[in-house]
């Protein structure tokens, strides 16, 4: 519906008619498009604290793969008993 509305509104722009002001279309078509900024910047907020926390994980096993490079005898060795 807000589709057909923006088409028609563009058309009218480019082929300089004049444009019908209807103010309660035009209310609702600013509520959806704030509506709509607020999911995306929500959606927005969501990823960039999952990419937080995956780049977290990855310096934390940076840095114990480190540990292992400055330590090379830890875990390289198994005791067996027989």
């Amino acid at each position: 519906m807000t589709d057909n509305i923006y088409r028609r509104f563009l058309d009218d722009i480019i082929n300089d008619k004049e444009i019908d002001m209807d103010i309660p279309t035009l209310s609702v078509n600013l509520n959806l498009v704030d509506t709509s900024s607020k999911v995306s910047i929500a959606m927005l907020s969501k990823s960039l604290d999952s990419a937080e926390a995956a780049g977290a994980a990855m310096v934390k096993m940076m840095n114990q793969s480190m540990e292992l490079a400055v330590n090379p005898h830890i875990g390289g060795n198994i005791d067996l008993s027989l």
